[in-house]
C-alpha cells in the first residue's frame, strides 16, 4: 500500500534485490538478535519468520495486529484506494513494480496467462518517436477487479514471495537510503524498513518529506534509536490517512517498547565482532 507521496523512486528502476551477508539483520531469523529473547522472532502461526515480516504484513493486511492476518488476508486483487495501484499479495502495489519484477517475482506461482493480465497494471514500455518511453499501467477500478477475481494467491505463496523475493530488495534499499540502518538492532530495522515498503526511499516530495526523511538519515548516522522513532512519529502531521498516521505510531512504538532489548542486542553484537 502506497503513502499520499507516490515512490517516485520505485516503479521502474530495478534495485539491488540481493542481499549481503554481513551483520546479523532482522530479516534473518537464525542470525536475529531477538531468536533468544523474543520469540516472535519464528514462526508463530502466521507464517512470518523476521519482525520485519510480520510488521509490514500487519500493516499491510491486519489493520496492524498481526493475529489477524491469516483471516484477514485477501487472496485475490485488491484495490486499497488513494494512490495505490491494484495490489495482490502481501501488499504488492503493481503500480510501483515493472513488469519484469512482477515475472521475477511471482513466475514460480501464477500461471502466464495470470500474469500477463497483472501486467496491464504495471508501468512498461512503449516507444515513441524511436525513443523508449515508460507508461504507467491501468488504473484500478471496479473492472478490473472483476477481470482479475480468478486469479486466487494462498497466503502461504504470499509470504514466500514477500520474504523471499521482495522483502529483501526494499530492506537493501533501506540500507542504501539509511547508511548504518544494517548494524542496528532488528526492531529498529522492522520500523524503518517498514517506512520505506510503504512510502518508498525518495527524499524528495514536500518540504516535510525531504526533512524528515532527511532527519531519519542523520539519526541512523548516529545510531540513535530514540530520534528514529521521534521522527517516525512526527510523520503522522504528512498524512491524511487514519490508518497511515496509526502506521507511523506503530513504527515508532516498535523502537519504543524495544529499547531496552535493543540496547542488549548492541551490547551482544559488539561483543561478538569486536577483534
Amino acid at each position: 500500500m502506497a503513502d499520499e507521496t507516490p515512490q517516485v523512486d520505485a516503479p521502474v528502476t530495478p534495485s539491488a534485490a540481493t542481499p549481503t551477508a554481513a551483520a546479523p539483520v532482522a530479516d534473518t531469523p537464525a542470525a536475529s538478535a531477538d531468536a533468544g529473547t523474543n520469540s516472535s522472532s519464528t514462526d508463530s502461526g502466521d507464517g512470518l519468520h523476521s519482525e520485519t515480516s510480520r510488521l509490514i504484513a500487519a500493516w499491510e493486511h491486519g489493520g496492524g495486529d498481526s493475529s489477524h492476518l491469516r483471516r484477514d488476508y485477501k487472496s485475490t486483487p485488491e484495490y486499497p484506494g488513494g494512490k495505490s495501484g491494484l495490489t495482490i499479495g502481501m501488499g504488492y502495489d503493481l503500480r510501483y513494480q515493472s513488469e519484469q519484477k512482477l515475472a521475477d517475482d511471482w513466475g514460480g506461482v501464477l500461471t502466464p496467462d495470470q500474469l500477463a493480465r497483472l501486467r496491464d497494471f504495471t508501468p512498461h514500455a512503449v516507444m515513441v518517436k524511436g525513443k523508449k518511453k515508460i507508461v504507467p499501467g491501468k488504473k484500478p477500478n471496479k473492472a478490473a477487479l472483476v477481470a482479475t477475481h480468478d486469479i486466487d494467491i494462498r497466503y502461504d505463496d504470499a509470504v514466500k514471495v514477500f520474504e523471499d523475493k521482495i522483502l529483501p530488495r526494499y530492506r537493501e534499499d533501506a540500507y542504501k537510503a539509511f547508511p548504518g540502518l544494517k548494524e542496528m538492532d532488528p526492531w529498529t530495522q522492522a520500523a524503518v524498513i517498514s517506512m520505506t515498503y510503504n512510502r518508498g526511499t525518495s527524499f524528495k516530495g514536500t518540504k516535510a518529506r525531504a526533512t524528515h526523511f532527511a532527519e531519519i538519515k542523520a539519526a541512523v548516522f548516529k545510531q540513535d534509536t530514540k530520534a528514529i522513532a521521534a521522527t517516525l512519529r512526527e510523520m503522522k502531521a504528512e498524512h491524511k490517512q487514519k490508518g497511515l498516521k496509526s502506521r507511523r505510531e506503530s513504527e515508532a512504538k516498535m523502537i519504543e517498547d524495544h529499547y531496552e532489548q535493543g540496547n542488549q542486542w548492541r551490547i551482544h553484537h559488539d561483543q561478538v565482532v569486536a577483534p
